[in-house]
């Protein structure tokens, strides 16, 4: 895996319901995730953490030789999941899930971010969008016809998400500090000089895993070289592999 390489796996969430499979899934955890599950009510969430536990867990472990039942991980001051074993290859991952679907990128050395989000009808994306978009993604949703604003928000939302997950911070990041332009399959991005952060150490890609998601990745950069993301349906513990599911939509150019 070349240090530009980033590479995202997807699962649908229905695509592993065999209880001897979701057995094995179980068997991935640690303590500290096992009573995590315990706490879910409803057997879709419970389904969805082993899902997506089990996918970083088996990512990672083509990248590294180490069994998927040997990662530990801890968390950050903002609750990122990381790798707690800092001697091996430095990989870094992103996690993210929403009803129906889990990713995960899996990165070497520099850091990444990933976001997915499922559309849902909404009256009120333009009020969300003053709150926490840049006040000029703000304006230029509240000009598009209704039809098209939840298109424009969900792409920006999920940019937003991936960065501030890249950087560690999540909902701790100021959302409005960062605005995106999506103009003809090309992401522009000016950073507010208060984030202490250079759009240019940044390369973003918008995708559509379905015709229900979004998908959003964040790859810091480094050097002249832009980096390379390589997409795959992946069912954990099977061969079930699909490479290229879906094409990025826009991009920064590089």
């Amino acid at each position: 895996m070349q240090i530009n390489d980033a590479h995202v796996f997807l699962c649908r969430t229905d695509s592993a319901e065999d209880p001897d499979l979701l057995e094995r899934y179980h068997a991935l955890l640690d303590p500290e995730e096992r009573e995590r599950f315990s706490r879910f009510r409803f057997e879709r969430d419970r389904r969805a953490f082993l899902i997506s536990h089990a996918l970083v867990r088996v990512s990672l472990s083509q990248f590294a030789d180490v069994s998927p039942v040997a990662w530990r991980f801890r968390r950050n001051a903002h609750g990122r999941p990381e790798i707690d074993q800092p001697t091996l290859m430095p990989l870094r991952f992103n996690l993210s899930h929403t009803r129906d679907l889990v990713a995960c990128v899996v990165r070497r050395g520099l850091e990444v971010g990933i976001d997915v989000e499922a559309a849902r009808d909404c009256s009120d994306l333009v009020a969300l969008a003053e709150r926490f978009f840049a006040p000029s993604e703000a304006a230029a949703l509240r000009a598009l016809p209704v039809v098209e604003r939840s298109h424009r928000f969900y792409s920006l939302w999920t940019l937003k998400e991936a960065y501030a997950k890249a950087r560690g911070l999540g909902f701790a990041f100021p959302f409005h500090r960062v605005a995106f332009q999506i103009t003809k399959g090309v992401i522009e991005t000016k950073f507010d000089p208060e984030i202490a952060d250079r759009a240019a150490a940044w390369s973003f890609s918008l995708m559509r895993p379905t015709p229900q998601h979004w998908l959003a990745v964040a790859l810091q950069v480094s050097g002249a070289s832009g980096p390379h993301l390589k997409l795959n349906w992946f069912l954990p513990l099977t061969n079930a592999t699909t490479a290229d599911p879906c094409p990025i939509i826009a991009a920064t150019p590089r």
